[in-house]
């Protein structure tokens, strides 16, 4: 393509570290927070070389809020009918899905955000922007049932006016009821369910082995409070 450099994996830390060896800018405290390099390609006399480091962020709350600041937020959301922004409290996913790419970039675990860090997000977004509504776009925010039932209640708690969210995906393995009632009382508005393939048998050939019946199960929950439902399915 002509580039230069190459990331591979997670940006935001290496992309700085070749901006500060490209423009030889010293800062001694970013590179004390984050020691590793991590991966990157570059030429070198025509020749392809790499840097071979760890590019993992062990601590998500260390990376600053996405710079919204910088872009006119105000006439993008007033173009949207909810208001809404993305917001990621998490990153990875354990499971081993064939079909799916998300290892690739965050590893096999699960790295979350601390709840108050998400909530933080949540009010800063709330007062400098008038966000109404957030979908947050995690792999798989509940891993953690402690960490987003606190979210949850936190929300519920601050009572932000006329304040609702959305979420892209859950997995259905682990989710549990009282979380499913703390999401209505936080005004959650829609939800959508990674089912992919309907039996059990393909279920394991693309070793996502979920429980049909868990699902059938956590559907009616949602439909129960006449939450919308939107359902993933791979065809073909």
């Amino acid at each position: 393509t002509g580039a230069s450099y190459g990331v591979v994996g997670e940006g935001e830390v290496v992309l700085l570290k070749i901006l500060n060896k490209i423009f030889a800018v010293e800062n001694h405290q970013f590179d004390k927070l984050f020691p590793n390099s991590g991966q990157y390609l570059y030429w070198e006399l025509g020749e392809l070389k790499r840097v071979l480091s760890n590019s993992l962020i062990e601590n998500l709350d260390l990376i600053p809020f996405p710079a919204w600041d910088l872009l006119n937020v105000r006439e993008f959301i007033s173009k949207h009918p909810e208001k809404s922004i993305y917001c990621l409290t998490s990153r990875g996913c354990p499971f081993k899905c064939i079909y799916c790419s998300t290892f690739m970039a965050w590893g096999r675990g699960v790295r979350n955000r601390s709840a108050g860090d998400v909530l933080n997000e949540i009010d800063w977004t709330y007062k400098h922007f008038g966000i109404k509504h957030i979908n947050f776009v995690d792999d798989n925010m509940i891993m953690d049932r402690e960490r987003i039932n606190n979210i949850l209640q936190c929300i519920i708690d601050r009572d932000y006016n006329g304040f609702s969210w959305s979420a892209s995906a859950f997995a259905i393995k682990t989710l549990k009821e009282d979380t499913v009632d703390l999401m209505v009382k936080s005004k959650m508005t829609r939800i959508t369910l990674p089912i992919e393939v309907g039996t059990p048998e393909m279920q394991k050939k693309v070793k996502k082995d979920l429980d049909l019946k868990k699902a059938e199960e956590v559907y009616k929950w949602f439909d129960r409070y006449e939450i919308p439902i939107r359902i993933t399915v791979m065809i073909g």
